[in-house]
């Protein structure tokens, strides 16, 4: 038979993983904030991209942060700052493995290859590692995003 506080503990471990879950989708929307130009106003060291929300796309970036701030305890890590470019890509595809599924695998890979400029996200799910260095700024024929270092 359990005691109450072994069901208070077995309840806290259970809250715990369901709001891990959560906090997850939060992070992971709130990454797409910043990446569209989102500026942090509570949380320090997030960095953004060159993007415009709308006021509408601000605030509920704004709720996210809060929630995250609040019931996560989400922390930016201060890093390499990377810029997105709308409607622009990289030439030249860096060495293999070059096509990650996210943006912090492509990332991650692009810092620790030797030939890798930035990244361009092609058909909105392939982010490929490209040699760049120099962004083609609105050059893209099928909407690419360019990701690089600023």
């Amino acid at each position: 038979m359990m005691n109450y506080l072994t069901t208070a503990v077995l309840l806290l471990v259970a809250c715990t993983f369901a709001n891990a879950g959560k906090c997850d989708k939060l992070e992971s929307k709130f990454s797409s904030c910043l990446d569209s130009g989102y500026a942090a106003a509570k949380l320090e060291n997030c960095g953004s991209g060159s993007g415009e929300l709308s006021k509408k796309a601000a605030k509920k970036c704004g709720r996210i942060e809060k929630l995250l701030d609040t019931k996560c305890g989400f922390k930016c890590v201060s890093g390499p700052k990377w810029c997105m470019n709308l409607d622009s890509y990289l030439g030249s595809h860096a060495s293999q493995p070059n096509s990650f599924r996210d943006l912090k695998s492509a990332q991650a890979a692009c810092i620790a290859s030797r030939d890798c400029g930035g990244i361009t996200l092609v058909r909105g799910y392939d982010y490929q590692l490209r040699v760049g260095p120099d962004v083609q700024v609105g050059k893209s024929p099928t909407g690419e995003v360019a990701y690089n270092l600023c």
